[in-house]
């Protein structure tokens, strides 16, 4: 199948199948098509591909460097990935390794900038894609109290796996989540919720009556809404403000819109200040908003970003939040 050429295309070698899946989860936010992943370079195949970057982690960078003697896209190269033992090195690696793909593929005409993909923010996935997710039955028709807004972007994902972790199961609340992510990636943020927690997260695909113990997961490339009833219903032929997808402001002041006096927003970890706005207006209004402590953050420039506007009524760490929100349903 010929490559997306509305998107950059980019191929990724590395010594293991497992170090590749972990190279798409940590470049997932990024808007581009996957020309092909190799862990060997020894057939012709790759040379039939259209190709505009390789990125190449391996400890073995001289060997694959020889057998792309033959291609005109440049290359980045770097050693293998660091261990995940060591969280400082091991995100310090993510954050520079997407930076460097980021600024390579926006020198690269093929990038559309009215759609200003490399804005976005990077999350981080720490879901294991070897892991089955629980299979969750999703009517359980019970109306919720009150809905909370979530809203991530780098770091969101262990944050969310944190909080649900240490969440009282059957609270009378229902949950959204917006988190800064790729189309391609997004579902995978449900097995971080049904795998850690008796919560239902489900990606919104179409009309759906969200109920209490359930988690909405937002999808990046479609405007998504959720109406007085209660029913999230998608968009698919408009898209959110960019360069955000989703836009955490427009998810905000949608469900306030409709749930103003029976919701709160809880700012978790992200690189921006998408939803801040949102998030400040709604607590000058009487809603509460939460706001992970920046010092627990992979990137602290979201939860700082209510901080500064004195719009956070609670600051605490991603456990911290969660048992919040059981002593405020107790």
């Amino acid at each position: 199948m010929l490559p997306n050429l509305t998107k950059p295309a980019i191929a990724l070698v590395a010594d293991t199948r497992e170090s590749l899946n972990q190279l798409m989860t940590i470049l997932s936010p990024l808007e581009f098509t996957l020309a092909g992943s190799y862990t060997s370079l020894e057939t012709d195949e790759w040379k039939n591909r259209c190709i505009h970057l390789w990125l190449v982690v391996s400890d073995n960078v001289d060997e694959f460097l020889d057998q792309l003697d033959d291609t005109d896209a440049p290359i980045l190269m770097t050693e293998n990935i660091p261990d995940r033992a060591d969280a400082y090195v091991y995100r310090k690696w993510c954050q520079n390794l997407i930076e460097k793909v980021a600024s390579l593929l926006q020198a690269t005409p093929l990038i559309s900038y009215e759609n200003n993909a490399f804005k976005k923010d990077i999350a981080i996935d720490t879901f294991s894609p070897d892991v089955p997710k629980k299979q969750k039955n999703l009517s359980t028709n019970k109306e919720f109290k009150d809905i909370w807004v979530i809203i991530a972007s780098l770091g969101g994902p262990e944050a969310v796996k944190t909080f649900f972790q240490h969440l009282t199961p059957d609270l009378p609340i229902a949950f959204v989540y917006g988190q800064h992510i790729n189309e391609q990636a997004a579902p995978n943020l449900i097995s971080i919720i049904n795998n850690n927690s008796d919560y239902q997260g489900f990606y919104i695909t179409d009309m759906h009556q969200l109920s209490q113990g359930q988690v909405a997961i937002y999808p990046p490339h479609q405007m998504t809404s959720i109406n007085p009833q209660g029913i999230i219903q998608n968009y698919p032929d408009l898209t959110w403000d960019i360069p955000y997808t989703p836009n955490l402001n427009q998810i905000i002041e949608n469900v306030s819109e409709h749930f103003l006096y029976r919701m709160g927003v809880i700012v978790l970890s992200g690189m921006c200040d998408d939803g801040g706005l949102s998030a400040t207006r709604i607590a000058q209004l009487g809603a509460p908003v939460w706001a992970q402590n920046p010092d627990d953050c992979i990137s602290s420039s979201m939860p700082e970003s209510v901080i500064a506007n004195k719009a956070a009524s609670f600051i605490g760490n991603a456990e911290n939040l969660a048992q919040k929100i059981n002593q405020r349903y107790q």
